[in-house]
């Protein structure tokens, strides 16, 4: 909407133009403000009553296939012969300063 601005000879009808575009602006503000409250508090419904409901377990079907798992380099050289001849590793003790 574009209205044409009078002249100096009638002020008060370009006063009132100019404060009817700016009460209109006002207005549709306060509704993209309401309309944004309300789409908000709708999502937040929506979440709260996500949150308060369970996860469904997840749901196995069939076998893993280890060959697509990353094993490290280390992990692969080590069986169970390897690892039940190995000696059990010890703690370190703390040296006893002398005073």
């Amino acid at each position: 909407m574009t209205y044409p601005i009078p002249g100096n000879d009638d002020a008060v009808k370009s006063i009132r133009i100019i404060v009817e575009t700016i009460v209109a602006a006002i207005q549709s503000g306060l509704a993209q403000r309401d309309s944004r409250r309300v789409q908000r508090g709708a999502e937040a419904k929506a979440a709260a009553q996500a949150a308060s409901e369970p996860a469904p377990p997840p749901v196995v079907t069939g076998e893993i296939d280890l060959s697509k798992i990353d094993i490290p380099i280390d992990l692969v050289a080590l069986d169970a012969d390897t690892l039940a001849k190995r000696k059990p590793v010890r703690p370190r003790k703390t040296p006893v300063k002398a005073e």
